[in-house]
C-alpha cells in the first residue's frame, strides 16, 4: 500500500494521518470527515402534517405526526417548523447530515415565486402564501442550527451563514412522480405520469427526471380535459373528467343505467335501496359478473384508458403509475385499462410505456419529498 511521510505528519495510508506524539493538543485540526446525508420530507395534509428522515436509500429512520388545528398560515407555518425540528433533534441523525428539506402541499405552487395558493381546496382558504420564506423564519428563529447532528464539530456548522439547510417545495402529484420513479412501481424511470383517481383528480409529471412545472403547478388541471360529448353544466365546477371519472360517478352512473327490466343483485339493491350503494359494491359485483356492475366498471376502463392515451400522446412517458382509493378498487380490472389504454394509444407509442398500479401507499407522499430534497441539494452542489 502507498505510503507517504513529511516532517509534520505521518501517514499510515493515503488521506488518513496521524499527528507526532511532539504536536500540542491545541493546535489539532478539526476532524473533516464528509459526513451521509439524510433528507427531511415533510407533508402538508387536510388533517395532519407528516415528517420523516429519509436515508439516500429511501429508508424511514425517524418520523412525526402533527395534527391540523387551525388552517390558518401561522398555525400551519408553525406545526410544519416544529416537526422539522423535532425530527432534525433526533438521535438517529447522530452520523448525519441534513442538506435539504422537501415539502409537499395539496395546493398550487407559482413556479416563479413559490407562492402557495389553495382557493379553498382541502379546507385551507390560502392566496399566494410564501410559506418556505415563513417556514425559514420559524427555523432561524427557533436557535438550533439543524444542518449538523448535536455531536458535529462547531467549527464545521459555523461554516454557512444560514442555519438551515436548503427547502423546496412541490404539489403532492409531483411528489408522488418522483417517489414511483424513485423506488416505487416506475423505479428506475426519468419519465413518469402519476394519476391519482380519488374524491378529485390530480396528477405529477417528471420529465426526464425533472418535475415539469406547467402541469404540476396545477395538479387539478387534468379534471377538465374534455372526455364526454357537449358540453354539461356540471363541468364548470369539477371539469369533464372529474364529473366522468370519480367514485361518485360510478355510484351516479349505476343508478342511472337501472332500468325495471334488469334483474341482478346490484340491480335490486338500486331498486330497494340505492342510498346503499357504495364504490366497493359495484367493484364486487362486477368481479362476480353482475351485468350492470361490469357494464359501468368497463365504462370506467375505457375512460381511465382514453385518459392515459391522451396523456401518453401529449408527452410520451415510459411510465404510469395509478393510485388513490378509486384506482385501488379499480386494481382487479387493471388489465381491462390496458386494454382499453392500448386501444386509444399510437402503437409505436405505447409500446414503450407502462401501466401500473402504486404500491408505496401512505409514503409516496414522503418518499417523493425526499427524493426532490436529495436533488435539490445535488443541484445546489453541482452549482
Amino acid at each position: 500500500m502507498l505510503l507517504r511521510e513529511d516532517s509534520q505528519n505521518k501517514t499510515d495510508t493515503i488521506g488518513v494521518s496521524r499527528r507526532e506524539d511532539n504536536m500540542p493538543d491545541a493546535i489539532q485540526r478539526p476532524k473533516t470527515a464528509k459526513l451521509p446525508t439524510v433528507a427531511l420530507a415533510v407533508s402538508v395534509g387536510e388533517t395532519e402534517i407528516a415528517g420523516a428522515l429519509i436515508s439516500s436509500s429511501g429508508r424511514l429512520m425517524a418520523e412525526k405526526l402533527e395534527p391540523v388545528k387551525h388552517k390558518t398560515v401561522k398555525s400551519t407555518v408553525e406545526a410544519t417548523g416544529k416537526i422539522i425540528v423535532d425530527l432534525a433533534t433526533q438521535s438517529v441523525r447522530e452520523r448525519y447530515e441534513l442538506k435539504s428539506i422537501g415539502i409537499a402541499l395539496d395546493g398550487n405552487i407559482d413556479p416563479e415565486s413559490d407562492r402557495i395558493t389553495f382557493r379553498g381546496r382541502s379546507g385551507f382558504n390560502w392566496s399566494r402564501v410564501p410559506f418556505r420564506e415563513l417556514v425559514e423564519e420559524v427555523l432561524e428563529n427557533s436557535g438550533v442550527d439543524i444542518r449538523y447532528p448535536v455531536t458535529a464539530s462547531p467549527v464545521r456548522a459555523a461554516r454557512k451563514s444560514s442555519a438551515h439547510p436548503l427547502i423546496g417545495l412541490c404539489p403532492v402529484g409531483v411528489a408522488r412522480a418522483l417517489a414511483e420513479s424513485w423506488l416505487g412501481a416506475a423505479e428506475g424511470s426519468r419519465n413518469v405520469f402519476f394519476l391519482s383517481l380519488d374524491s378529485s383528480i390530480s396528477c405529477g409529471l417528471v420529465l426526464d427526471g425533472r418535475p415539469l412545472n406547467f402541469w404540476n403547478q396545477v395538479g387539478e388541471t387534468i379534471s377538465w380535459m374534455p372526455v364526454g360529448g357537449e358540453f354539461a353544466e356540471e363541468y364548470a365546477a369539477h371539469g369533464s373528467l372529474g364529473y366522468h371519472l370519480s367514485e361518485s360517478a360510478l355510484i351516479r352512473k349505476t343508478i342511472e343505467k337501472w332500468t325495471p327490466e334488469i334483474s341482478s343483485p346490484l340491480g335490486n339493491l338500486v331498486n330497494t335501496n340505492p342510498g346503499g350503494i357504495s364504490t366497493a359494491t359495484i367493484i364486487r359485483a362486477a368481479r362476480g359478473g353482475d351485468a350492470l356492475a361490469m357494464s359501468v366498471v368497463e365504462e370506467a376502463c375505457e375512460l381511465v384508458g382514453k385518459t392515459i392515451a391522451s396523456v401518453i400522446a401529449l408527452v410520451g412517458p415510459e411510465a404510469v403509475v395509478l393510485d388513490g382509493s378509486f384506482a385501488q378498487l379499480m386494481k382487479p380490472f387493471l388489465s381491462s385499462i390496458k386494454q382499453a389504454t392500448r386501444r386509444w394509444s399510437q402503437p409505436v407509442a405505447i409500446r414503450n410505456c407502462t401501466t401500473s398500479i402504486s404500491k408505496l401507499g401512505n409514503q409516496g407522499v414522503l418518499l417523493g419529498a425526499a427524493r426532490m430534497a436529495f436533488n435539490l441539494a445535488n443541484a445546489n452542489q453541482e452549482g
